[in-house]
């Protein structure tokens, strides 16, 4: 089976692929928009925290809080520069362009990667924490195991769903099919 070419000349593009590449480029914008929320956020918590308590719980409360906003310039940056990335990649896979496959297909990748060594590093660092509580095991402390459990078959059947499109032969050969047609109508041969 060889991609199809319509009467424009445009190779057909896999359904497949339209939605792989509009799932980057829809997570690539939230995650940007995102990141701008939470570092703005943050100043806004920085700025609105009051300086003179001296009460420790306060405190501790306060910084976690400010933790869980995240929002350090660093951060802003990562995510900035990702989600740049996650657009360029999902329009270069609409276009059918190898290096928007190969942008997406390293992404698709390295989440999985992450999701595989990240959420059990989460129930490890629970577990931890458990056994040095002496309440041990409690109600929470299983919801949240179950949701990383949960989110841990979630992410790797999305992520496998989503790699198994992009390695089947239709995407491969309309971007492969496209690249040559592309090459054949260049003036630069």
């Amino acid at each position: 089976m060889s991609a199809s070419v319509n009467s424009a000349g445009h190779v057909a593009r896999p359904l497949s692929a339209t939605v792989v590449g509009w799932l980057w480029i829809v997570g690539g914008v939230a995650t940007f928009l995102s990141s701008w929320q939470d570092f703005f956020k943050a100043r806004k918590f920085a700025a609105a925290r009051p300086e003179a308590v001296n009460d420790p719980a306060v405190d501790a409360v306060l910084d976690a809080a400010s933790a869980l906003i995240g929002g350090s310039p660093l951060e802003f940056l990562v995510f900035t520069l990702l989600s740049t990335v996650a657009v360029v990649g999902g329009v270069g896979l609409l276009r059918l362009r190898v290096w928007g496959w190969r942008i997406v297909a390293a992404g698709l990748w390295l989440m999985l990667a992450a999701t595989f060594v990240g959420l059990p590093y989460c129930l490890w660092t629970i577990f931890q924490e458990v056994r040095e509580d002496p309440d041990g095991f409690n109600l929470f402390v299983i919801i949240v195991c179950i949701a990383v459990v949960m989110q841990l078959a979630f992410a790797g059947m999305t992520i496998g769903v989503m790699l198994r499109s992009l390695y089947g032969q239709r995407v491969r050969e309309a971007v492969a099919a496209n690249e040559t047609l592309r090459r054949a109508s260049s003036p630069l041969g």
